[in-house]
C-alpha cells in the first residue's frame, strides 16, 4: 500500500495518484522542487510522525500535514523556521547556522515557540484553541504537534461569500468574541487574530490558530515585522510592542469590519480608518468598530467582555 502525502490515506500500488484527493508522486516531487527549505515528504520526525505536504509556509514557520504512526491519525505539525541567517541545505533535515550568534538568536526565539505550546497545552479544556499534543525538538529546531482540522479558514469563507448575511455575521462574530473573552479570563492574549487564523469547521463552529505570543518575541529578536498582517494587527504590535488584550480588541474590530463589509480593512488605519467607517451602512456597528480600533491603545475599547455585551444587545 502507498500512503498519500496530501491526505494521509492509504491506496493501492496500482494507482498512479491518490483516488481520494488526486495527489500524485509527480506533484510531490514538484512540491519538493518549489519548497526546498521544507522537510521532504515521507521523512520521519521523532521516529513516529510521517511528514506530508506543506499546508502553509510563512516568514515564521512551516506547517505540514503528517501521520501519527503510533496513534494512527492525521496531525498538523508546525515547524519553527523563521527567515534569518540560517538554512536547511538541500537533501538534509537539520537547520544550519552561519554563526554562533545567529544560533543564539534563533534558540531564544525558539524557546518562546515552545513556551507558547506549553501554555496552550495547559488550557486544552477550552474548546476554541487548536489542541497542542506535544513539542518535539529535532533538526536544531522545534515542532508543535497539533490537532488536524477539517474545514476552512474564515478568510476562505469571506473570499467565497463576500459579506455574509447580517444574522450570520452576528453569529460568527459573537462566537469569536466569546472565545477571546474566555482566553482573556485566563490571562492569555491571542496576539495574531486575523481571518486567516480563525478556522471554521463544517458546522461553522470556530477554532483559533496561529497564536502570536511567540511571534511577537521572535519579531523583536529577529527584527522582522512581516510576521503579522498589517490589516488586522494593532499599530503598537507592528511597532514592536508586546501584544495585549487591547491589541486583540483592535484585531476583533477589524475582523468585524471585514465580516460586515466583505472588504479588507485599510492597511493605514491612521489615515484611512475614519473614512472607511463613514462609508459603512450600519453606523452603530461602525461606531463600535471605531472604539475598538483607535490607533492609541489607551483610548481603545479593550474590554472584550464589554464588546460581548454590546453585540449581544445589538443582535
Amino acid at each position: 500500500m502507498k500512503k498519500c502525502m496530501s491526505c494521509m490515506r492509504d491506496y493501492g500500488e496500482a494507482y498512479e495518484f491518490c483516488p481520494v484527493c488526486g495527489y500524485s508522486e509527480d506533484q510531490m516531487k514538484e512540491d519538493m522542487r518549489e519548497l526546498p527549505e521544507a522537510l521532504p515528504p515521507e521523512s520521519f520526525l521523532a521516529a513516529r510522525f510521517i511528514i506530508g505536504r506543506v499546508l502553509s509556509l510563512t516568514d515564521y514557520s512551516i506547517v505540514y500535514i503528517a501521520w501519527d504512526a503510533l496513534l494512527q491519525r492525521r496531525v498538523a505539525i508546525r515547524e519553527f523556521f523563521p527567515l534569518g541567517n540560517w538554512e536547511r541545505p538541500q537533501g538534509e533535515t537539520a537547520i544550519r547556522f552561519n554563526s554562533p550568534r545567529d544560533q543564539e538568536l534563533f534558540d531564544s526565539a525558539r524557546e518562546a515557540f515552545e513556551q507558547e505550546a506549553l501554555i496552550l497545552c495547559r488550557n486544552q479544556d477550552l474548546e476554541e484553541p487548536v489542541n497542542v499534543y506535544r513539542v518535539v525538538k529535532e533538526n536544531n529546531t522545534a515542532y508543535q504537534i497539533l490537532e488536524y482540522l477539517d474545514g476552512s479558514t474564515l478568510q476562505d469563507y469571506l473570499d467565497e461569500t463576500g459579506a455574509p448575511e447580517h444574522k450570520m455575521v452576528e453569529a460568527l462574530f459573537s462566537r469569536i468574541v466569546a472565545a477571546i473573552d474566555r482566553l482573556h479570563e485566563r490571562k492569555i492574549v491571542h496576539g495574531n487574530l486575523a481571518p486567516e487564523n480563525i478556522y471554521l469547521d463544517n458546522d461553522l463552529q470556530i477554532r483559533l490558530l496561529d497564536f502570536g505570543m511567540a511571534k511577537g518575541k521572535a519579531a523583536r529578536l529577529l527584527k522582522d515585522k512581516d510576521y503579522f498582517d498589517p490589516r488586522y494587527t494593532a499599530p503598537e504590535v507592528l511597532a514592536g510592542q508586546e501584544a495585549t488584550t487591547a491589541s486583540d480588541a483592535y484585531s476583533l474590530g477589524m475582523i468585524y469590519y471585514a465580516l460586515l463589509t466583505g472588504k479588507e480593512p485599510p492597511e493605514n488605519p491612521k489615515k484611512e480608518r475614519r473614512k472607511a467607517l463613514r462609508k459603512m451602512e450600519d453606523q452603530m456597528a461602525a461606531d463600535l468598530i471605531g472604539m475598538m480600533t483607535d490607533p492609541e491603545p489607551s483610548l481603545r475599547m479593550s474590554n472584550v467582555r464589554q464588546v460581548r455585551t454590546i453585540i449581544s444587545g445589538e443582535s
